[in-house]
């Protein structure tokens, strides 16, 4: 009975894996900005402005699957400190005004002192929203001295895959030195 319960476990585990549709990544440019990020697809267009203090701000997305792969770049209009508690509390601001902005009601909580493999200078900062409408957020932010760069995934759901959640995340790449 138990090897019967087992296979039918595993048969249908099998063809759940292989009815996931899985995103092929590709780095795309952050319009102007110099940074770049991985996405499963070519965003149509990325949005740009300029925040009150003159930073520049990029903004763009890709649906796919259901799911909103989305960033937000932030072009510094000076050079920040190179304080990296510094850099994370800035960037912890950053995504408490960007909660009320995009109107979330619940966050699981800041993880700190995630460190981005390309630049050994910037820190990053993740954490898990839900919109008011019921939507889950999976949020990371890296931030240097010049550069802001969130990256998020929205669906009606959280995303099933955390190897894809975090190639996404971790994909962000800021200008070369």
């Amino acid at each position: 009975m138990k090897k019967v319960v087992l296979n039918f476990v595993l048969f249908f585990s099998i063809f759940a894996l292989f009815g996931q549709k899985v995103p092929r990544f590709q780095k795309i440019p952050i319009s102007t900005s110099g940074c770049y990020a991985y996405f499963p697809g070519t965003p149509t267009n990325f949005e740009f402005n300029y925040s009150p203090d003159s930073a520049k701000i990029y903004t763009g997305s890709f649906d796919f699957d259901g799911y909103t792969y989305g960033i937000v770049t932030v072009k510094f209009a000076q050079k920040t400190g190179n304080d990296k508690a510094d850099l994370e509390l800035l960037l912890i601001q950053y995504m408490d005004y960007l909660k009320t902005s995009w109107e979330i009601t619940d966050a699981v909580g800041y993880g700190k002192g995630h460190s981005l493999e390309s630049n050994p200078d910037a820190t990053g900062v993740i954490d898990y929203w839900k919109t008011k409408d019921g939507s889950q957020l999976s949020v990371k932010g890296w931030i240097d001295n010049y550069y802001i760069g969130l990256l998020y995934i929205l669906g009606k759901t959280e995303y099933p895959n955390i190897n894809v959640v975090q190639l996404f995340q971790n994909g962000f790449r800021f200008p070369e030195k």
